[in-house]
């Protein structure tokens, strides 16, 4: 994904400091701890 693309893509989810930026292989694993923990989760980009 283009640097442009990303930060517009923040942008658009109102991110303003806190947010985490993980490597692909890890989401999965991330995205159900963050559930548990009742976190709100917003994937910027997607895996092809």
């Amino acid at each position: 994904m283009p640097v442009t693309h990303y930060y517009s893509r923040l942008a658009e989810l109102t991110v303003d400091h806190h947010f985490a930026l993980i490597h692909g292989e890890l989401e999965d694993d991330l995205v159900k701890m963050a559930t548990i923990m009742d976190m709100e989760v917003d994937c910027v980009c997607t895996r092809d």
